[in-house]
């Protein structure tokens, strides 16, 4: 019988030819209990956010465009007092959900409520393998602690965890120790290397992005251990072109929403900012669908010429972050990386490496 994540690629492949809703990011709020350097989220405050009403407005039109799957996240979701029954309504809809946590707010209650959700997966990051580094980045002394207690408490209940090990220049020495600490958990884990500028413009994350030179030699590592580690994964959380525009999901089966009630391409890209406190889903996502199809690549894109598109991880999304536009020049470091992926590539073909 085939599993509801291949029925859920399947779809989406489907909808990149005649597009179709099916996945959906719903963040519940940006509150968050940490202040992560590196942070996409324009704020760490909740303001104005949607009531549970709306939220459940917005799932009931989410359910009615026949979307499947939903990502609840945040922020912190739990800093949310009604993230767990927002959880209960779109289950109640049939919708299957992931759950974006960091876990520091996972208490045994908590966990025994997700546990009765049965989600399809909670994505978990984790930002060092000791209290000194986690705590560096997070901002938040104790929290590296609240983490493992919370961790804790989910592997207690055999909930699906996937863990996102998500590196940068504060933990990139204790790597080795965080993939120690995700084999130890006997949890499947995720490496990413790539820090983003907020989606409000700011570039001040991007002071913690790894060089070309060591996500390179994150990459090449990760991809020669999937043959000995099945919990392993080399992807990336990336949003590659392969030199087109929108090669990705965005407008065709996949869309965003913030806790304001905006309707967005994806998560990283806050942009048309489309109100569905004033304006229907459906209209929103047909207006999402169109902006998709309607955007050509001006004359400055040259990612659809270049030799190392297929290796690329640069999307329209890291246009959109980083200058402002999906089909902007090309941006050296994701070209740079690239650069290093095909040589080692050509490399390994050459001597007939059995692991590439």
């Amino acid at each position: 019988m085939k599993d509801f994540e291949e029925l859920i690629d399947e779809l989406s492949e489907e909808s990149a030819a005649s597009p179709q809703m099916v996945q959906a990011m719903v963040e519940l709020t940006y509150g968050c209990n940490l202040r992560c350097v590196h942070c996409y989220n324009p704020t760490h405050q909740a303001r104005n956010e949607l009531s549970m009403e709306q939220v459940c407005r917005i799932l009931d039109q989410l359910a009615a465009q026949g979307c499947l799957w939903v990502g609840l996240t945040g922020g912190e979701l739990f800093t949310r007092r009604d993230a767990l029954p927002i959880m209960r309504y779109a289950k109640s809809l049939g919708m299957i959900i992931s759950i974006m946590t960091n876990a520091t707010l996972v208490t045994p209650d908590i966990a025994d409520q997700i546990q009765t959700l049965e989600p399809f997966q909670l994505d978990i990051s984790v930002y060092g393998a000791t209290a000194a580094t986690y705590d560096h980045v997070t901002q938040v002394p104790g929290s590296f602690d609240h983490f493992v207690q919370g961790l804790d408490r989910l592997m207690e209940r055999r909930l699906p965890v996937l863990l996102k090990l998500i590196v940068m220049t504060l933990n990139v020495h204790e790597l080795g120790l965080m993939r120690q600490f995700a084999e130890s958990c006997s949890l499947p884990y995720r490496v990413l290397t790539e820090i983003h500028p907020r989606v409000d413009g700011s570039k001040e994350p991007l002071a913690y992005r790894l060089s070309p030179d060591q996500s390179f030699e994150i990459w090449k590592q990760e991809r020669e251990k999937t043959g000995l580690n099945s919990s392993v994964s080399a992807a990336q959380d990336s949003c590659g072109s392969f030199g087109r525009l929108f090669d990705c999901m965005c407008g065709k089966s996949n869309a965003a929403i913030t806790p304001h009630g905006k309707l967005n391409l994806c998560l990283s890209i806050y942009h048309p900012l489309y109100d569905l406190k004033e304006n229907s889903l459906a209209e929103g996502w047909k207006h999402l669908v169109e902006l998709v199809a309607s955007t050509q690549p001006g004359p400055s894109y040259e990612c659809g010429q270049c030799d190392m598109a297929s290796q690329c991880n640069r999307g329209s999304s890291d246009g959109w972050l980083e200058q402002k536009a999906f089909d902007a020049p090309c941006i050296p470091h994701f070209k740079e990386i690239a650069e290093k992926k095909v040589q080692y590539l050509e490399r390994s073909s050459t001597h007939g490496n059995p692991r590439t």
